[in-house]
């Protein structure tokens, strides 16, 4: 019985995301691994050109992978770059997959915060910020602000 591999992508979207990273791309195509839990003998890895991206097992099939992009060069826009599919077959045989010129990290696609109604404050204070790009978020939620490495927890935006 011969078993019959082969990956490939068919698509890839969305097209562009932050220089920050965070953006979930889904990977369309044929001969992904399950998620390692699944299949501990094979495994798969994902690149945004030389950026790892993390893969989301629960979202992911034979046919579709969902990754996160990793952050590349702050605020530097890239030219396109290549989406890779590495596919681990147990320790005999690794394939890969590329989607040519497929992504692009964009500055205009990352917030940037640049002033604050407030610098200091006490545990709890509100703050107040604002700066370029918050224009592509439709919620706060979608913000992760850290203050010395804490998370903040944001609101909506008060009018």
């Amino acid at each position: 019985l011969a078993l019959a591999h082969g990956v490939s992508i068919t698509s890839v979207w969305p097209k562009y995301g932050s220089t920050a990273g965070g953006t979930y791309l889904t990977i369309k195509g044929s001969g992904f691994q399950y998620p390692q839990e699944f299949n501990p003998w094979d495994a798969q890895a994902v690149s945004v050109g030389a950026v790892p991206c993390k893969i989301a097992p629960h979202y992911t099939t034979s046919t579709e992978i969902v990754c996160m992009t990793g952050a590349s060069e702050p605020f530097v826009s890239s030219g396109w770059v290549d989406v890779t599919v590495q596919v681990f077959y147990g320790l005999a045989r690794t394939e890969y997959a590329y989607a040519r010129n497929a992504f692009q990290y964009r500055a205009d696609n990352t917030p940037n915060v640049y002033w604050a109604r407030t610098w200091a404050g006490a545990a709890g204070a509100e703050l107040a910020f604002g700066g370029s790009g918050m224009d592509i978020l439709t919620s706060a939620e979608q913000l992760e602000i850290k203050i010395g490495g804490v998370n903040c927890d944001t609101d909506e935006e008060a009018q």
